[in-house]
Order: C-alpha cells, then structure tokens, then sequence
C-alpha cells in the first residue's frame, strides 16, 4: 500500500493537550468543514470515473428496515404509502433514524471531549452546523473504492475469526490483506473494509437483544497505528460493513477510532454498508477497485444520513 503525501505526515501533526491523539486541523486552513474530504479533487474524480470496466452496478445500501429492531435503541424505520385521491398513490416516512441503516457519520457526529469538535469548535459554536452532511452531500462524493476483503483474507490463511465478536483490525492486517489482493491504496481513495460482519447477522437472524446496544464486531482497531495509516495513505474515508467500523466494545485504554478520525482528523465514516455483492464481484474480475459514488440526503446541519451509495465496476 502506498501513497504521495501531499500534507504532513501524521507524525508531523500536533497533538491535542497531552492526550495522544493528533489532529489536522490546521491542514486545510483555518474554517476548514471538510476535512479529509479535501483529497478529493477534480483529478480524483476523473480517474474513480476511469475505473469501471464492465458497467456493473451494485448498491452498497441495505433497505433502511433491515434491522429489525435497530441497534443502539435506534427508532425503527416507519413508512406509509396511501392514496392521495382515486388516482395518485402517495407515500410519507413517518419515521427515519439516518444511522439506523447503512450511513454517513458527518464531522458533526463526533467530538473530542473539551477539545471540541473538528477544527476546535465548541458544541455551542454558531459554525458546528457547518460541519454537518449536508456539506458533503453538496460537495459530492465520488470516488476510487478499495475494498479490503478481510474474511476472505482470513479464509487464504486459514484463519477463523467470528465477525460477530470483537476481533480488532491492525494497520498491520489491513496492509497485509492489501498486499495478498495486490491492491494498492491512492490519495483520495475511499477505503472500505469488509469485515464480515453482515454475512454473519444475516447467517444468524441478527444479534442476541442483550447485545443491541453494543454489538460486538470485528473492526478496525482504535489505535493512534491505524489513524497513522489512514491518515499517511491519503484515504480520504472510510466506510465498513460492521456497526462502527471499528471493533466493539473497544479497549478504552486504546481509545476510540471515531475520536481520532472523525474529530481529530476529519475523515467521515461509513458504516453497516452492504459489501458483500461487491466482494463476490471483485473476487471474480480478479481487482478490487471500484468507482463509488454517495448522495447524502441534503439536510442542514444534519448529524449522518442515509449512505445512498452505488458502486460501479
């Protein structure tokens, strides 16, 4: 995995008080709301848009009542459909948690304690709205994906991990699935990680009720090594199959994922993504890159929304 990098290194950047955690707040210039985002530019765009080879589309999204009842004690999705007079069929949502489903975690989502959220906003700051999803869904989100396959990964090496308890991803296990898939990493990329998660929900029915607010998963692990490696490859986000992208519960003493990239960094995370269509598909062409492209739902200020992402290959 490699990648030019055109911003320091994330050992060059300044840490918050004496917590460990480095942030890149200064990177894009003072009133940054984009973060990580940055990477992808014009020049990005056109080569996620060189990718496909045989027109395949596959949605990354399941349906928004999938999980039934949601985790986290999530309202469940409420859908109506009616007649409006003898000819126009209507329908309304009468109820819709935006991280109930697959999703976008926006910069808004996360603080970092009394540091604030990204940039250094304090939860009160007239400007947090600004850090919400809607300015992703205006910024427009299309990139060059690369899948991790990490249980088919697992699997070559005659691994078994049970994607339905915590197993932590290294920054060593992603660069050395990376390398079995001969997949290489670019600056702008969005990077997303399969960790089986899903297959197994579905293979099982879902998750015991005493695990519904905190699903254990496999996921990445919440060290300062992976932010390292995210943040020096130029991956620009990252979204995942699992709850959280990374794993559950965590260890506090390692500390969370969330913290480091969403406030401390300003890299957006997409999590529950249906990606096990797309692993079949880039097992069998043999490449696992795709052009992605996300349109979250334009509510200002909002926290996270619907993922609405479609891969191309």
């Amino acid at each position: 995995m490699s990648a030019k990098a055109a911003v320091p290194c994330y050992d060059d950047l300044p840490e918050l008080g004496q917590s460990g955690v480095r942030h890149a707040w200064q990177v894009w210039g003072p009133g940054d709301r984009l973060g990580t985002m940055n990477r992808v530019t014009g020049h990005t765009v056109l080569a996620a848009l060189s990718v496909p080879r045989q027109g395949r589309r596959i949605s990354l999204c399941l349906p928004l009542d999938f999980l039934r009842p949601p985790l986290y004690g999530r309202k469940e999705f409420g859908h109506r459909v009616f007649d409006r007079n003898r000819n126009m069929v209507e329908d309304e949502i009468t109820g819709l948690d935006p991280q109930a489903s697959s999703q976008w975690d926006s910069l808004r989502h996360i603080r970092a304690g009394s540091f604030g959220h990204y940039g250094g906003l304090a939860a009160d700051d007239p400007a947090v709205p600004e850090l919400g999803i809607d300015g992703l869904s205006r910024f427009g989100l299309v990139f060059r994906a690369v899948l991790l396959d990490l249980p088919a990964f697992w699997a070559a090496r005659g691994q078994i991990v049970d994607p339905l308890s915590e197993y932590p991803v290294t920054a060593d296990d992603l660069q050395a699935c990376a390398r079995h898939q001969r997949t290489v990493v670019r600056a702008g990329d969005l990077l997303l990680v399969r960790t089986g998660w899903l297959a197994a929900y579905r293979s099982a029915g879902g998750v015991p009720a005493e695990s519904l607010d905190m699903p254990p998963s496999a996921g990445l692990e919440g060290s300062a090594a992976t932010a390292r490696l995210l943040w020096d490859l130029g991956v620009s986000a990252v979204a995942a199959d699992n709850p959280a992208v990374e794993a559950l519960p965590g260890d506090p003493a390692i500390g969370s994922l969330h913290r480091r990239l969403i406030a401390a960094l300003g890299m957006p995370l997409g999590e529950l993504w249906d990606l096990d269509e797309l692993a079949e598909a880039c097992d069998r062409q043999g490449s696992y890159e795709a052009c992605v492209m996300a349109a979250p739902l334009r509510v200002p200020g909002g926290v996270a929304s619907p993922a609405n992402a479609l891969a191309i290959i």
